[in-house]
């Protein structure tokens, strides 16, 4: 008698990269607790130090984010899937390139962000900050706010050289950055892809209410279906 011995099939394990708000790697707290209840291992960093003033080189945001794939590689090898919220989702990008994963999961990536005015309210909360005046508790010096764009800049530009499966979210009521940054970017990616766009979703749309739940259930469908 024949016996068939059928391996298990390893779970990759799920690299986070957060965007640019004071939570940072907190932002995929809820999905992270859902994912593991499902037996994903999921990484979690911050790439920026928020309250550090004088963290501002962007190539060093890069460099952090790099350190936790090569890092990743020495346990879990090739079995690695990226995913990318806003700037983390533009990182998320350029890491494809540069290590193979299994998969880039994308929501809302920041390519073209289109609220410039918070851009410029950040600037004068830290003239605010000099004279000693209240500021917004979600507002970025300057300083971070250059290099959140830097980190765009450079990054971006990886869209057509990535060769992993690309699934790609955004919310149709996205206030901060356009779903139409999505759909450009959707038609520069070479390789397979997959698009959502998601009803009445926000910028925020895989971690807060009404979206939640619907946003981790396609996160999970798209893990699922890794070969």
């Amino acid at each position: 008698m024949r016996l068939f011995n059928f391996k298990k099939k390893q779970k990759p394990v799920v690299i986070t990269i957060h965007g640019f708000g004071k939570r940072m790697h907190h932002q995929f707290d809820s999905i992270s607790d859902f994912l593991r209840k499902n037996g994903y291992d999921v990484i979690q960093f911050d790439l920026f130090d928020y309250n550090n003033y004088q963290d501002v080189d962007y190539k060093i945001w890069i460099e952090r984010a790099e350190q936790q794939v090569r890092e990743a590689q020495k346990k879990y090898h090739n079995n690695i899937v990226l995913f990318g919220y806003s700037m983390g989702g533009v990182i998320a990008t350029y890491l494809a390139t540069v290590f193979p994963v299994k998969k880039l999961i994308l929501s809302a990536p920041a390519y073209q962000y289109l609220d410039m005015g918070k851009i410029v309210d950040y600037g004068i909360n830290s003239i605010k900050k000099a004279a000693g005046k209240p500021l917004d508790p979600d507002a970025f010096t300057s300083l971070q706010t250059k290099a959140f764009q830097d980190v765009v800049a450079q990054c971006k530009q990886f869209i057509p050289y990535v060769d992993c499966p690309v699934f790609l979210m955004h919310g149709s009521d996205d206030q901060t950055i356009a779903l139409e940054s999505s759909k450009k970017a959707f038609q520069q990616f070479k390789c397979e892809k997959n698009m959502v766009t998601v009803e009445g979703g926000g910028h925020h749309m895989f971690y807060q209410q009404p979206t939640e739940h619907f946003c981790h259930q396609l996160v999970l469908m798209e893990l699922e279906s890794i070969k």
